[in-house]
């Protein structure tokens, strides 16, 4: 057997019994998963593992987090798939799977770098990479802090991708095309944001490396593959890219913020010592190796330019750039470290020209920066809550149903799963809202909660099926106001710990809602008026023409802001005829669309644009005053819009010599008033419920006034592909969340993002979504493959 094959099998063992070490350093010291999203992973796996065990290879659905949800329709399943793998083999104790999750992590992830030096003729210094590529810090403080395992597992998967496209850039295999092909399907069956992130970051790294090697065929081929990967992971792919996150609106650029870091902070190793080690923290021996390779090393240097690069771009400076780029908002740089680690290691591996004792110290150094991480693991170990597990207990004693968590996700994670699997309730929250169909209704009761809205957060705790509700003692500040909201809405105080408060409704065993509201807030500014008058229920298109006459006319009052139309003429005669029934419309002027002539024009009315600063002037509203105060936002800045050439004005404020109408309608249509000063906005920003008085007068139902509800006996069944549903009436809000993949012949809608049903039994198929237009995606993919192989492309190969 050839020397460097000894050290090859040597090196396997080394790795392979650093990896069993971590493995059982976890298990004897009985480490529970660490981490901020841990727990709602090993839920995800133990809901995967439960599948398989009854022959269940794809779980559709599950009813167990916020009010049901498709739980692998935006989070890819591949890693799922290795947990409940490991879980198995544990003998389906999830946590000793999570030990051996670390077993894989280490040595499946390390192999790469293994074969790499092998292939390089230098198999110590590809052990040496594999050893330390777990180990360097981010790393670390992803695997313990953050606890995200499917980000975990593309690490796994990023050396492949780097073992087969150096196979194929450098020693021209084409049998690689396969093998890149494949790690990138994974990879997509992982992760999707990180795939298009390893996507993005090998193209960059490409065309670093393009300036020594001067192969653009060959790195456009490689490109290429990786693509078609990505294609045949399309099964999953397309259904993920309807609903979900994408459909929420865009908060990536806000969540790109909280991922930028100064130098000072992401090249400082001593906050994992004596510091918050959540803090970013890319490696300063990184950065100095990858200085130092890049002036000496004679080739092959992207891998160096490659992490300096993604080091770079996490400061606010680059970000303050990149985030107005297209698609910029997604390149969330702290997200390349895993790839630039492993490009890094890559160039070290091909640094074949250093001299061994100046190897020895740069790998020295590179061990002793990530030694400080492992000397200090205690302090990256972030294990669930105390006050989690004791409220989360008593919660679980007193839910039937359903149990709603007010916390603002404080308590972490832990409760997704304690609460389920555990205490065997449902749960309104959970920990991966970005698929939840309930998501919006979600932050808006975290908003309520913010502005101690009570009655709004208990009213809709009913609507979603809670029969208990935990409020946790940090968030309230005034305790009585909670008490009576909870009160009025049939809930009663049955614990109270230092750290929470649990209330109980009485109910039935399992329930539906009958529900009688007198408003519809349409548009997207028009939601968070809900929050101070409940009995408004929140309309789910923007676009007038998607209602009929008969469906808003069984409501008193219908308020718009931020709405939209096809057709101006056609939504504005909607909107008569709506009102001549006697419904009352309020158009919230501030927003008003524009009307494809660059103008806010709509009913014969022109906005007229107007600022304020620092306090909003005295409202005038018949007889009486009613003090505004300071404007509530940072900068004191009140850009807003008002109406006029109204018949009747009803309030106004005095600007000098001239009065700014705020409230107005027509008297020819004296159902349509016309609301100014965005004051809607303005009422519930400032928790000013004397300018409420103004939203009561408009609406025509009182600040808090709750809608009729009625608690209606019911039984559902929930298999893994099917939902059955009796109940002795109709009309009734199930309170499971609608899902696109509910089929069935029986009448159900929407109201609120909850289902309703429309006969006294119903029967519904759970089915796998968009699987056709998937399909031929994939298939594509494959396609795709074959004929890389089999045309002209082949001679490039």
């Amino acid at each position: 057997m050839k020397k460097d094959n000894i050290k090859t099998l040597i090196g396997m063992a080394v790795l392979f019994l650093a990896a069993i070490g971590t493995t059982l350093f976890l298990y004897l010291m009985k480490w529970e998963p660490s981490g901020l999203d841990v727990w709602g992973h090993v839920f995800k796996a133990n809901v995967m593992y439960e599948g398989l065990q009854e022959g269940v290879f794809y779980p559709l659905y599950t009813p167990k987090w916020y009010n049901g949800i498709q739980l692998y329709r935006y989070w890819p399943p591949f890693c799922y798939y290795i947990m409940a793998f490991l879980q198995f083999l544990a003998g389906g104790d999830p946590i000793v799977g999570y030990y051996l999750f670390a077993f894989v992590t280490i040595f499946v992830g390390g192999v790469p770098f293994v074969l790499l030096g092998k292939h390089m003729g230098r198999p110590i210094i590809g052990v040496a990479c594999a050893l330390l590529y777990f180990c360097l810090p981010d790393n670390i403080r992803v695997y313990f802090v953050e606890g995200n395992m499917p980000r975990i597992a593309t690490s796994i998967i990023i050396p492949y991708v780097i073992y087969f496209l150096w196979k194929y850039i450098r020693e021209h295999k084409k049998t690689a095309l396969i093998g890149l092909m494949l790690s990138m399907m994974c990879m997509t069956f992982t992760h999707l944001m990180l795939t298009a992130i390893t996507g993005i970051g090998t193209f960059i790294f490409l065309c670093f490396d393009w300036f020594q090697n001067r192969d653009f065929k060959r790195d456009f081929i490689a490109l290429v593959s990786m693509v078609i990967g990505i294609l045949m992971a399309g099964i999953w792919f397309i259904p993920a890219l309807h609903g979900g996150m994408l459909s929420m609106g865009d908060s990536s650029s806000d969540t790109q913020d909280l991922l930028t870091f100064s130098l000072a902070e992401s090249l400082n190793g001593l906050n994992r010592v004596f510091f918050d080690v959540e803090i970013y923290y890319f490696g300063l021996s990184v950065i100095f190796v990858a200085v130092f390779g890049l002036i000496l090393s004679k080739n092959q240097k992207a891998g160096f330019v490659f992490a300096i690069f993604v080091l770079l771009g996490t400061t606010p400076a680059t970000v303050s750039i990149t985030k107005h780029i297209p698609l910029g908002e997604f390149l969330w740089m702290t997200r390349f470290t895993a790839l630039a680690y492993a490009f890094f290691l890559l160039s070290i591996l091909e640094w074949k020209r250093i001299r061994k004792k100046y190897a020895i110290l740069l790998f020295a150094l590179l061990a002793l920066d990530s030694g400080v991480s492992v000397l200090n693991l205690h302090r990256y170990y972030s294990p669930a809550f105390a006050e989690a597990k004791a409220d989360g207990a008593l919660l679980n004693e007193h839910t039937v149903q359903r149990a709603n968590v007010m916390d603002h996700s404080l308590y972490g994670c832990y409760l997704s799963w304690s609460l389920v699997e555990e205490g065997d309730a449902d749960y309104t929250f959970g920990w991966a809202w970005q698929g939840a169909e309930t998501a919006e209704n979600i932050m808006l009761m975290n908003e309520a909660l913010e502005h101690e809205a009570y009655t709004y957060i208990f009213d809709r705790s009913i609507e979603h099926g809670d029969d208990t509700v935990l409020v946790q003692a940090a968030q309230v500040f005034n305790e009585k106001k909670m008490l009576d909201a909870a009160k009025l809405l049939g809930y009663q105080l049955v614990e109270e710990s230092d750290t929470g408060y649990v209330f109980k409704l009485d109910t039935p065993k399992q329930f539906g809602v009958k529900t009688e509201y007198l408003g519809m807030a349409i548009g997207s500014y028009a939601k968070s008026v809900c929050i101070y008058y409940p009995t408004f229920s929140i309309g789910a298109s923007n676009v007038i023409e998607d209602y009929t006459i008969e469906e808003l006319s069984k409501y008193q009052t219908v308020f718009l802001s931020g709405f939209s139309y096809r057709n101006q003429k056609d939504a504005e005669s909607f909107l008569k005829e709506l009102a001549d029934k006697g419904v009352r419309v309020v158009i919230d002027c501030a927003h008003l669309p524009e009307n494809g002539l660059q103008q806010k024009q709509f009913l014969g009315t022109i906005q007229n644009s107007i600022t304020f600063e620092n306090v909003l002037p005295n409202l005038k509203l018949g007889d009486n005053e009613i003090v505004a105060g300071r404007i509530p936002i940072e900068d004191g800045i009140w850009q807003t819009g008002y109406v006029n050439n109204q018949d009747k004005v009803l309030g106004y404020v005095d600007i000098g010599s001239k009065d700014i109408p705020y409230l107005s309608y027509n008297e020819e249509h004296e159902n349509i008033w016309f609301l100014g000063l965005n004051l809607a906005y303005y009422a519930v920003t400032a928790d000013n419920t004397d300018v409420m008085q103004i939203l009561d007068q408009c609406f025509g139902v009182n600040y808090n006034q709750c809608p009729k509800r009625e608690i209606v006996p019911l039984n559902i069944e929930v298999t893994w592909d099917s939902i059955t549903i009796d109940c002795e009436e109709t009309g009734v809000n199930t309170t499971l969340a609608f899902q696109d993949n509910f089929k069935t012949e029986q009448k159900i809608w929407e109201e609120n993002n909850l289902m309703y049903i429309g006969d006294n039994h119903t029967e519904i198929d759970i089915v796998y979504p968009y699987f056709w237009q998937g399909f031929l995606v994939s298939l594509l993919g494959i396609a795709s493959s074959g004929l890389l192989f089999c045309t002209k492309i082949k001679k490039y190969i």
